[in-house]
C-alpha cells in the first residue's frame, strides 16, 4: 500500500492519529497542514532527512482498520483493477519485469525478497 493509518500512544499515554509512509515516516493529524506541504514539495528521502526523530516518544503504534480506511481501500481496488484481474500470459524470451515503487528505498523490495507475497 505504501502508507498505513495509525494510532500512536505517546509516553504520556496520549493517543494521536496519523499516517506512516513506507514504514518509516510518521505524520500526525495535528501537524497535517505543515506535513502535507513537506510531502508535496520534497521527495520522501528529503522529508526523511529533515524529519525529527521520534525515538523514545511513543509506546506503541497500531494500524487502524476502521470503516474509513476499509471503504477507501475497497474503492481504490475497484477503480485500479489488480494484477489478479489481468489475463494470464506465458513469458517469452527477452521479457523484462520491473517493480515500481513510490519510494527509492522501499523496504519491501530486497535482493532476498524481490516481490510482495
Amino acid at each position: 500500500m505504501g502508507y498505513q493509518v495509525v494510532e500512536a500512544v505517546t509516553t504520556e499515554y496520549r493517543t494521536k492519529r496519523g499516517i506512516v509512509y513506507n514504514a518509516e515516516l510518521l505524520t500526525l493529524d495535528e501537524n497535517r497542514l505543515g506535513d502535507r506541504i513537506v510531502m508535496l514539495t520534497k521527495t520522501v528521502s528529503e522529508a526523511l532527512r529533515t524529519a525529527s526523530s521520534t525515538a523514545g516518544q511513543f509506546r506503541a503504534l497500531t494500524v487502524v482498520h476502521d470503516a474509513r480506511t476499509t471503504v477507501l481501500a475497497k474503492q481504490e481496488a475497484k477503480t485500479a483493477g489488480g494484477a489478479d484481474a489481468a489475463d494470464e500470459q506465458k513469458t517469452k524470451d527477452g521479457d523484462a519485469f520491473h517493480r515500481f515503487s513510490a519510494f527509492a528505498n522501499d523496504r519491501r523490495v530486497t535482493a532476498a525478497r524481490p516481490r510482495i507475497r
